[in-house]
């Protein structure tokens, strides 16, 4: 009976934490990079304001962030390094309340709403 629950215990533990470990390296990235990103949505000239942003991925070369604004839309931006300065490679629009959206990506983890 002790194996049986130990077992069922680590099982439940490697979930939790498999699921959560997306959410706690954007969490790290973020704090460790987000000023870098905090203002470069405004480049677009199309985004007003954003409520947050999170980094999802980083290295020196290449970073993803995405950038939510509550009420108007979710929008994942690439940036690459070039000449030491980040320059917007990709931009997607995840969800738009003026249905303009790309297309919700279900392959994007973690999901920020």
């Amino acid at each position: 009976m002790r194996k049986r629950t130990a077992l069922i215990l680590i099982i439940i533990a490697t979930v939790v934490i498999a699921l959560a470990y997306p959410y706690i390296k954007a969490e790290y990235l973020t704090y460790k990079y987000g000023d870098e990103f905090d203002e470069l949505y405004k480049e677009t000239h199309m985004i007003d304001q954003v409520d947050y942003c999170k980094v999802l991925e980083y290295s020196s070369s290449h970073a993803k962030v995405i950038y939510v604004a509550r009420g108007s839309g979710i929008h994942v931006f690439e940036f690459d390094s070039v000449g030491g300065c980040w320059q917007r490679s990709d931009w997607k629009v995840m969800w738009s309340e003026s249905g303009s959206a790309d297309a919700l990506d279900y392959r994007m983890w973690p999901v920020y709403f």
